[in-house]
């Protein structure tokens, strides 16, 4: 194709695909009918050139892939004035099942469902909302490496055939003091206790921040309401949910959550499996640990729990009582009322 008639062509560009990788976006450029018109390799380390692609093709609608590490991409559309669609990738993969796949392909597909209107789109995180999850995701990736060192500590003290209560406290390390261990076990226990009070330390730093934040917003006041809910699973629960009004029905919540369970039915054939598991696997964690705390304090829920254990056994009833945690915490942020334990008698 000619240069002239292929810069008169780009001129008449009316949307863009993005298939975004770590070191480079292929961008496909196509026309009001989604007819590829220009595909373009953009390099991430020269960032002007970017700039000034987008500049020249300022009239186009967006499409970008929701992937890791495309949010600076993201917010740079967003910064030139763009109008920016992040489409989802668990839906796309579902719409475009095909035998040949390549990045070509991959970003003419996001531009064409956009131009359709077809596109599967995502939630578009605030960067306040996207950097409060990362806070959140952070702390509970810690929580998880201190549990990991001291099951680590419990693994070496069997070998030494010790077996100490509670060894990683304060207590059970003065008995340690005390015990025979080995000179090599010895060691390696005294760098997983340096290890494990480094963890516990960043632990206190990111809990401190969190509750700073759940202190300023009072989302928080009315979700610690709910029997179970602390200040940090409040704050999560605000982080990875966004805007509430997004959301219709409280169960739409639980499948955001991946707390409801897999479901395949065909004629007169019905079949549950288990849960999904899609969605933040912190914030799914937090609820099931608030789980156990609820059904100790709410006679209402305590009464579930019980009707589902003795029919399902406990670990399934949990994560139902879990499921309705997050029912309960979408109804009091859309309704922005505190909960009410006769609330929930009635819906039965």
């Amino acid at each position: 194709m000619a240069k002239s008639t292929l810069e008169k062509k780009s001129k008449t560009a009316r949307y863009a695909g993005i298939d975004f990788h770590k070191t480079f976006s292929l961008v496909t450029l196509g026309d009001k009918h989604g007819e590829e018109i220009l595909q373009e390799k953009l390099w991430h380390s020269d960032v002007s050139s970017i700039k000034k692609f987008f500049k020249t093709h300022d009239k186009v609608v967006c499409a970008i892939e929701s992937c890791r590490g495309y949010e600076w991409f993201l917010d740079l559309l967003r910064d030139l004035g763009l109008e920016v669609h992040v489409c989802n990738p668990v839906k796309m993969k579902v719409i475009c099942q095909t035998a040949f796949k390549n990045d070509k392909i991959d970003s003419r597909k996001i531009m064409d469902l956009l131009a359709r209107n077809y596109l599967p789109t995502s939630y578009q995180a605030t960067p306040e909302e996207r950097h409060l999850r990362e806070r959140v995701r952070w702390r509970a990736n810690l929580v998880r490496k201190g549990t990991s060192i001291k099951n680590a500590i419990k693994a070496v003290l069997a070998k030494e055939n010790i077996s100490i209560k509670d060894a990683c406290s304060r207590t059970g390390r003065l008995k340690l003091v005390e015990a025979k261990i080995s000179k090599a076990h010895r060691a390696i226990l005294d760098d997983m206790f340096e290890s494990l009070d480094a963890n516990d330390t960043a632990v206190a730093i990111q809990t401190k921040w969190l509750e700073q934040c759940a202190k300023k917003d009072k989302r928080v006041a009315l979700l610690k309401t709910i029997p179970g809910f602390g200040s940090i699973s409040a704050i999560a629960f605000i982080a990875e949910v966004g805007e509430v009004s997004r959301f219709k029905r409280p169960s739409q919540v639980a499948s955001y959550f991946g707390l409801v369970p897999r479901l395949s039915e065909s004629a007169d054939k019905r079949r549950q499996g288990g849960i999904t598991k899609t969605g933040s696997t912190e914030l799914r964690w937090l609820l099931v640990q608030d789980a156990w705390t609820a059904v100790r304090n709410s006679p209402e829920l305590r009464r579930r729990y019980l009707n589902i254990c003795r029919r399902r056994g406990k670990q399934i009833a949990v994560v139902s009582i879990a499921r309705k945690l997050a029912e309960i915490a979408f109804c009091v942020l859309r309704d922005r009322k505190p909960f009410n334990e006769s609330n929930l008698r009635k819906r039965d």
